[in-house]
């Protein structure tokens, strides 16, 4: 053990001290110059700690001093030591996690950086979790056992950050989106028609699935959020288990494996519903009865086009990966009939996730036509820079995603080389041509402007890798895994290398708590107050924040669902000068009274930053116009409000208008 130790220790200890400086973000140009703040200060000194504690390991290997430490530290009271054990972790997970911004941005600077030192170090954290439990005998299971459920943690953590009763967005889009779910089942919640239909951006497979708490009248704004964390977590790991069953293998390896397979999904993020299609189609996997098989396939086919155009064939296609990969695994000679089970999950996922859609009419299954599906691929550009590091997306989407996938494809290919699950190449062909397939519609969707900041558009090539992992799982990689880490060596590197993209990816996504005023509650009702005020002369248009009228506001002021802010934007990247021009003629003759919206400011010159295409987009199709007839008479950009009312535009103003307003019914009507 001191031999390998002494091995393996600089080249863990290089990039050990990279992590770590990497995570600090250190100004290094600002220290090059010479200024320096105790803040750096603190982040070089704890740096350079964490470089002698290496150098110190290395130069007295564990082997010489672990088994004293561990005969003392056995001797504790039990509950002292898991009191210890869980110390760091969970300050880890408080600072990175759940710590008030508002604190950090209005405390002491020594407090913010020491704050944010103890934050970052998921590896320290993990060595000392193993002084504190790790056995005397100590295996590579043991360390990447523990950075496992370290990472695990937070990154199950992260989407609960957001559960709260704070009344105004969390973010850009958060807000709307609570009242997108509403409508399916909570549009009592609204003064609006009945009979008329409510325009919203969003497919009936997440409004509906979203929306299952307002099936409760009196569901608070709280409860939402709750259900959005729980939606983005318990689905995953679902799958997971599901995907690698246990069969033979000890529960706790099991476990292991389940909650890399929820890291693995965690690294896009997967929207949930497609999450779901795919447990059906696990689950029909695993079914040894065909009727109920195929019905799986067809609900997973039909759920998925009710979300997504993109997805009408995924659970067809996957269904078929599974079915013909398990159709004859260790047989050199196939039976008869081996080709129906795969023949008939893939018609049920055909038939749910197309043919019937299309004969009901759907809009999803109507888009694949050639004419709609060709209008739909031109109706926004491309940008080809994101698949490069950039500032929307730091890894890239190219890099991003070999980082993430790299190894599961290294280990399907090295498994099926071992000769684990022996199918008709003809079946190895077409995994790796879906594979393929799933990955070049990521890659066309993610460098679509609007997207690209993160791996979620990859959504089914992540799927399809992880079920394909799970046909090697089933006849092979399980037995060899409960033979780890005695007989089977490889696992070792193998299960650093399957953990290092979503230990990266999902740390890079962490996202702390929200900052939230304590004011809120007053500008929520100053708010409350000029809608209603407003309301009593004309309609009030929320451009944003309207979740306001879903848990406020909705039975005191009118609903107006045009000009929603995602649908703005949604246009605004496609250039429709035509919605716009009905839009700017609404805006001409002060249709509305009040304008709830986010701070629009115009841009001062070309837009930088995490999203510029989108951001030039919005200040060119919206904001200018908007301003050039409504006037600010409130602003709040801690919490990202404004209130605008009308105002007369002058020349210069109108003369840069995108395009013309639309004419109204009085000036068509005086035309000869």
């Amino acid at each position: 053990m001191t031999r390998g130790w002494r091995a393996a220790a600089p080249i863990g200890l290089l990039g050990y001290v990279a992590f770590i400086a990497w995570r600090m973000n250190l100004p290094w140009e600002h220290m090059a110059r010479g200024q320096w703040t105790w803040g750096s200060l603190a982040r070089v000194a704890a740096l350079l700690l964490m470089l002698l504690l290496g150098l110190g390991l290395w130069r007295w290997p564990p082997a010489r001093w672990w088994p004293r430490w561990t005969a003392r530290r056995d001797a504790a009271p039990r509950p002292l030591r898991w009191a210890l054990a869980l110390a760091a972790p969970a300050l880890l997970v408080y600072g990175m996690l759940f710590a008030p911004i508002d604190q950090w941005l209005t405390g002491p600077p020594w407090a913010r950086d020491l704050a944010l030192v103890l934050a970052l170090y998921e590896p320290a954290t993990v060595l000392w979790l193993g002084l504190w439990l790790w056995p005397r005998r100590v295996t590579w299971a043991h360390p990447l056992a523990t950075t496992l459920a370290v990472v695990f943690a937070l990154a199950w953590l992260d989407p609960y950050t957001e559960v709260t009763a704070y009344p105004f967005s969390l973010h850009w889009s958060e807000g709307n989106r609570l009242w997108d779910y509403s409508i399916p089942f909570g549009r009592a919640r609204y003064l609006y028609p009945p009979g008329r239909p409510i325009p919203v951006l969003g497919d009936p497979g997440r409004m509906v699935l979203w929306g299952l708490p307002y099936l409760w009248p009196a569901a608070p704004i709280w409860l939402l959020r709750l259900w959005n964390a729980v939606l983005f977590t318990v689905p995953y790991l679902a799958l997971a288990v599901v995907a690698f069953r246990r069969g033979k293998l000890p529960r706790s390896r099991w476990v292991w494996v389940s909650l890399w397979g929820f890291l693995f999904l965690a690294q896009g993020p997967i929207y949930t519903p497609l999450v779901l299609s795919a447990l059906l189609v696990a689950w029909a996997w695993h079914s040894r009865r065909p009727i109920l098989a195929g019905l799986l396939v067809f609900l997973a086919g039909f759920y998925a086009q009710e979300t997504r155009y993109t997805w009408i064939f995924a659970p067809a296609m996957w269904a078929l990966m599974l079915a013909l990969a398990d159709a004859r695994p260790h047989q050199d000679k196939p039976g008869q009939g081996w080709w129906r089970r795969p023949a008939w999950l893939t018609a049920a996922g055909l038939l749910g996730g197309w043919l019937v859609p299309l004969a009901l009419g759907r809009p999803h299954a109507l888009t694949l036509l050639p004419q709609q599906a060709q209008a739909k691929l031109q109706a926004q550009p491309l940008l080809w820079s994101r698949l490069w590091p950039n500032a929307t997306f730091a890894f890239g989407l190219l890099p991003g995603i070999a980082l993430a996938t790299g190894p599961a494809v290294a280990l399907l290919v090295w498994s099926a080389r071992r000769g684990w699950w022996r199918v008709h190449p003809w079946a190895r062909l077409l995994m790796a041509a879906e594979l393929a397939a799933f990955f070049a519609v990521g890659t066309l969707v993610s460098v679509k402007i609007g997207g690209g900041d993160n791996l979620h558009n990859y959504d089914m090539y992540l799927i399809g890798l992880l079920l394909a992992l799970a046909v090697a799982w089933e006849h092979g990689l399980r037995a060899a895994f409960a033979r780890w880490p005695g007989a089977w060596r490889p696992w070792a590197p193998w299960g650093w290398a399957l953990l290092l993209g979503p230990a990266l990816l999902t740390t890079y996504y962490l996202s702390p708590r929200p900052f939230l005023p304590p004011y809120a509650r007053q500008t929520l009702e100053k708010v409350a107050a000029a809608a209603r005020e407003a309301a009593q002369q004309g309609e009030v248009l929320f451009m944003d924040q309207r979740q306001l009228l879903t848990f406020y506001l909705g039975r005191d002021i009118p609903l107006v669902p045009e000009y929603e802010k995602k649908y703005l934007m949604n246009e605004a990247m496609s250039a429709n000068a035509a919605y716009f021009a009905r839009y700017y003629a609404d805006l001409a003759r002060h249709r509305f009274t009040l304008i709830v919206t986010e701070p629009l400011e115009p841009l001062p010159g070309r837009a930088a930053g995490h999203f510029a295409a989108e951001e030039a987009a919005w200040d060119r199709w919206v904001v200018r116009p908007t301003l050039c007839f409504y006037t600010p008479v409130f602003t709040n950009k801690q919490i990202g409000v404004q209130l605008l009312v009308p105002r007369e535009p002058d020349p210069e103003c109108l003369a840069q208008l995108p395009t013309a307003p639309a004419p109204t019914p009085e000036q068509e009507e005086a035309q000869p």
